[in-house]
């Protein structure tokens, strides 16, 4: 008796200890049959009492793609092996669960035996698991995909990759395309489908989006989210329907691709061979990869932009540089055409002039002794002009034999220039009865014919332009001034003459230039035209400033010495 109660007890302590036992624990006979299941193995498959399962078989509860690989696995367990194994169940209410089951064999006492096993719930388990390995693939793809951008290879190849991606991570057998919605926001362009038939790709590529265009040229339109679980009989899909059945097609999800300014600019979307809609973790991929193909497509787009910008300015660049190629040999045919003008002018007025002097110099030599000594004066002047004449003659065939850019650097004392200029416009400045004032004038750096050239035309100017009312009055002044280090002089030269608007102050130095009627006033319009580049060539400025009958003054800052890294610049 004693033997007995301790048998029964430990069999009651050890039904207690399988009931509370959180695992299923069963006992499943060789044909399949369920003989034992516990508490917690009959919540697992949704079963309010042990009737329910008891006797019953339990490959009927395991999902149809594991079936044949649990029944292997459990003849094997009875025929006398210990085995591990997951399969997914299927429960009494439609329930899906993973499970991870242990199994032993367990004789029967007639030769035979069954299966043991104690079995947990790993659902939550493996979810996680497929949760870590769906985002790492989506993170891996999302990673490639800029790296593809960012060294360069082609959109397509780029799309094709987070195309790819959500379909690697989805456990659903789905097709995911990208279309690109072209620049003027009218048409869907094929963008990436890799896995669609290629027949429909083509088919899709240039249709005009609108409010009836199927998944995606519906939601290019509307800018939002369009789900069609059965395309058959949704109205989005009326004009569609046939092409994509025909290609095994039967539901389409898509959404707007935006771009920063949250305009539409592609469209993703997944595709079904069965009529459904897409699942929550197949959404949640698309929505964060369809952020990341907007950055690629707006990206692309703009280094398209910028390509065609730069082959258009390397267009313009190229038309504007034959153009100036084309100017420059203009102008060198024509410099070379001045240089012979230059020179056979130069050489064709310096025989008159050397007759002049010769002449003068017998014209003194035989009767200088019977001129008073007004005659003698005036022949002087003539003997001082002519010379200076030969002079100036004798520059002008040097700078042309010099293609222009003689490399003359002297000492120039301006007072001596003003002087000889005085000379030069004696009989002006006699007629006009005019008065030039010149102050202490500094000694420069430069070119002396065109430094004389340069003064002579401002006087002159200033002497040209005068009224009859007022007696011409003429100022030289010069004052030091300091610009980066180097020496230079603002000389003045401020007249009473007639004046001009201060809004024609740049236009005056403009070649051919004329503000008054060559009626009145006589000259080319060259004059302060050859000045200003007479005072560039000096490194130099010059300005003007006047008031319409208040006189001008002519502004030159030039250098006391010329720089020595530079030459002269040509005029």
């Amino acid at each position: 008796m004693q033997v007995q109660h301790l048998l029964d007890t430990n069999e009651a302590r050890l039904k207690a200890v399988i009931e509370a036992t959180p695992e299923c624990i069963k006992i499943v006979a060789p044909d399949g049959t369920v003989q034992f299941m516990n508490k917690a193995g009959l919540c697992m498959v949704d079963a309010t009492e042990a009737q329910t399962v008891e006797g019953c078989c339990v490959f009927d509860i395991i999902a149809a793609e594991h079936r044949d690989r649990w029944i292997e696995n459990h003849n094997r367990v009875c025929n006398g092996e210990s085995l591990n194994w997951e399969f997914d169940l299927i429960s009494l209410n439609g329930t899906r669960r993973h499970m991870e089951t242990h199994a032993v064999p367990m004789p029967n006492g007639d030769g035979t035996f069954s299966q043991l096993a104690v079995t947990r719930d790993v659902t939550e388990r493996k979810r996680s698991e497929q949760t870590l390995k769906r985002h790492d693939i989506i993170l891996r793809g999302q990673k490639y995909a800029l790296e593809q951008a960012v060294h360069g290879k082609p959109i397509k190849e780029v799309l094709e990759t987070l195309v790819k991606t959500v379909e690697d991570q989805s456990d659903g057998s789905l097709m995911a395309s990208i279309l690109l919605i072209d620049p003027e926001g009218r048409r869907m362009l094929h963008g990436a489908s890799p896995s669609l038939p290629a027949g429909y790709n083509e088919a899709v590529n240039g249709v005009e989006i609108g409010p009836a265009v199927g998944s995606c040229g519906t939601a290019a339109f509307r800018g939002e989210e369009i789900t069609v679980q059965n395309i058959a009989d949704d109205p989005l899909w009326a004009d569609y329907k046939e092409l994509a059945l025909s290609h095994g097609l039967r539901a389409c999800w898509s959404i707007p691709i935006l771009s920063s300014q949250q305009r539409p600019i592609a469209t993703f979307a997944l595709y079904y061979s069965i009529e459904q809609t897409p699942a929550p973790e197949d959404r949640e991929a698309v929505e964060l990869l369809a952020r990341t193909a907007g950055i690629v497509i707006e990206w692309y787009r703009e280094i398209a932009e910028r390509k065609e910008l730069m082959a258009q300015l390397e267009t313009r660049v190229s038309e504007r540089t034959n153009e100036l190629n084309n100017v420059n040999a203009a102008l060198q045919s024509s410099n070379d055409t001045l240089e012979q003008f230059a020179h056979v002018a130069s050489h064709d007025l310096k025989e008159p002039v050397r007759k002049i002097k010769i002449f003068t110099s017998r014209l003194e030599d035989e009767t200088g002794h019977l001129l008073n000594e007004r005659g003698k004066t005036y022949l002087h002047k003539i003997q001082s002009s002519a010379e200076r004449m030969s002079t100036m003659i004798e520059g002008v065939l040097n700078y042309s034999v010099q293609n222009g850019a003689p490399k003359i650097n002297e000492k120039i004392d301006l007072n001596i220039i003003i002087e000889e200029i005085r000379n030069d416009l004696e009989v002006v400045i006699q007629q006009k009865h005019a008065v030039v004032n010149a102050g202490p004038l500094p000694v420069i750096e430069g070119d002396r014919i065109l430094i004389h050239q340069l003064f002579y035309n401002l006087l002159n100017n200033s002497l040209k332009f005068t009224t009859e009312q007022e007696r011409p009055v003429i100022t030289i002044e010069a004052t030091p001034v300091l610009q980066h280090e180097d020496a230079s002089y603002n000389i003045l030269i401020t007249d009473n003459g007639i004046g001009f608007d201060q809004q024609q102050s740049e236009k005056i130095f403009d070649t051919f230039t004329r503000l008054n009627s060559k009626d009145k006033y006589d000259g080319t319009g060259l004059g302060l035209a050859l000045c200003k580049k007479i005072v560039q060539r000096h490194h130099g400025t010059i300005m003007a400033s006047s008031e319409n009958g208040k006189g001008a003054t002519f502004s030159l800052i030039l250098p006391v010495v010329q720089p020595a890294s530079a030459d002269l610049q040509p005029v």
